[in-house]
């Protein structure tokens, strides 16, 4: 039995099968019976065909890429710039918070334990601000009075600086300061 040669058009008679370099080879030479026959040549693809394509792929998928990576970078950028504002606003809100009568470090330490709140306000020249207040009931079976807990804040001149006195039952019994001068 004689092979058959190869063909540059598909023949006319069934079986015949195309190969990876465009050619049509007889049935006898077909690499395995189980493989798949092509119509025609528009319908497979050759190896350079395949090729050819995934190259032409990929410089969209590197253009996707780098669009991605600048949209994130953008991203970023516009939040830090955000927050970078946002952090200018609250120093502003905290320069225009400083008092120019606050409390002075002569006043603070003229602040002493079992002084009336209003005592410390006629010292330091204004009332304060209350950070806190806090009333514990009586407890009878103790012979326990109840309790009321104040916390005041005076700010400072400087930026930040600030005084804070505790007074239990309208009587100092703390204070603590930062930054006065």
């Amino acid at each position: 039995m004689s092979i058959r040669a190869r063909q540059d058009t598909q023949p006319s008679e069934p079986g015949w099968w195309l190969a990876s370099d465009g050619k049509w080879y007889p049935p006898e030479t077909a690499p395995s019976a189980q493989m798949q026959q092509p119509t025609s040549p528009s319908t497979s693809w050759s190896s350079t065909e395949a090729t050819a394509t995934k190259k032409k792929r990929w410089p969209w998928v590197v253009l996707v890429v780098v669009v991605l990576f600048v949209a994130g970078i953008a991203s970023c950028a516009a939040l830090v710039g955000s927050a970078a504002n946002n952090a200018g606003k609250a120093i502003d809100r905290t320069l225009n918070h400083a008092h120019p009568n606050g409390i002075t470090l002569a006043e603070f330490n003229q602040l002493t334990p079992g002084m009336t709140r209003a005592q410390a306000e006629s010292i330091v020249g204004h009332p304060g601000t209350i950070v806190s207040t806090v009333t514990t009931p009586a407890i009878p079976d103790l012979n326990e009075p109840a309790h009321t807990t104040i916390i005041v804040q005076w700010d400072g001149v400087a930026l930040g600086a600030n005084a804070n006195a505790t007074f239990q039952d309208d009587h100092l019994t703390a204070k603590a300061q930062f930054g006065l001068r």
